[in-house]
């Protein structure tokens, strides 16, 4: 085969150091606590909640029919009918080459994203920005962004189980095209709701944080269990 080759399911896995389940453990801190910070802002409005607005109306200002097109476009490709569709394609693959462990990892994960976002949004209930701004329709609440949390959330769920699993190796040159790729994308999707009026800035924040905060909190899950199971 070329340079990407497939591992068997059964073949070693990369081991689980202190240094990273403590990498983990602060990615959970940081995350709580920034996102705590924001969700506090919106309920107040103080913070980043006071620029919102202006940084929206902003924008809609400045846009013209081009980029609003871009950003319909790469809203769409980051859509969370997308994205869960891509990620149950992958875990269906996975289910089919008996690799149960990322499969089970995976479906409670990308559970736990898509239940966090209902909750979230229900818990705060953020109108969205005024009507008149938006250049696409949409239903429900406004924070966080399902956008940004889901496509997030999903592409670190599904990477880390790939490297964890050992289901695919490749060389150092491709890893970082295809990391860099995948962030532009990342961000363009974040930036592409606040181009169509239907976002503020600190949703889209709230929708990383979130992402981040569930897929590590999985992973921490994961490694307790493995290590339990393996001692």
């Amino acid at each position: 085969m070329s340079s990407s080759t497939l591992r068997p399911v059964g073949g070693p896995r990369p081991r689980w150091s202190g240094g990273a389940t403590s990498f983990l453990l602060i990615c959970v801190i940081l995350a709580v606590g920034a996102f705590e910070a924001l969700w506090f802002g919106v309920v107040t409005d103080t913070g980043l909640a006071v620029v919102d607005p202006a940084v929206v109306a902003w924008m809609v200002d400045h846009r013209s029919a081009g980029p609003v097109i871009a950003a319909r476009v790469v809203s769409d490709v980051g859509a969370p009918a997308v994205t869960v569709t891509a990620a149950l394609v992958v875990l269906g693959w996975w289910a089919v080459r008996r690799a149960w462990p990322a499969v089970v990892s995976g479906g409670i994960g990308l559970g736990l994203l898509i239940a966090v976002d209902v909750w979230a949004k229900s818990l705060v209930a953020r109108p969205r920005p005024p009507l008149g701004w938006h250049a696409v329709a949409v239903p429900g609440y406004s924070f966080p962004s399902g956008h940004a949390m889901l496509s997030l959330g999903i592409v670190l769920l599904i990477g880390r189980l790939v490297h964890r699993q050992g289901l695919l190796s490749s060389g150092r040159g491709p890893r970082w095209a295809v990391g860099a790729t995948t962030g532009a994308l990342l961000l363009a999707v974040g930036t592409s709701r606040l181009v169509l009026g239907v976002h503020y800035p600190s949703d889209v924040l709230a929708g990383w944080l979130l992402a981040v905060l569930v897929v590590a909190a999985v992973a921490l899950v994961e490694t307790a269990w493995t290590r339990g199971a393996l001692s």
